[in-house]
């Protein structure tokens, strides 16, 4: 995200990180990019693994679902 970033890109709509060659491991963003990517782009989707193993894609804002909310 960063390089892209850095080279112009401005616009995204989905992203998604793959362990090695193995089939259907994808690896759900860190919290430290979970944030980077909400404050850079908060309406992009994340494909990762559900607890079954599925595909499936969610938005950014599913995985950090109270951030920047006051909470009372």
């Amino acid at each position: 995200m960063g390089t892209a970033k850095s080279a112009g890109e401005r616009e995204f709509d989905t992203i998604v990180a793959v362990l090695g060659d193995a089939p259907n491991h994808l690896l759900p963003p860190c919290g430290n990019c979970r944030q980077m990517l909400l404050d850079y782009n908060p309406e992009i989707k994340v494909i990762l693994n559900d607890e079954n193993l599925n595909v499936v894609k969610v938005a950014i804002s599913d995985l950090l679902p109270l951030a920047y909310k006051h909470i009372e």
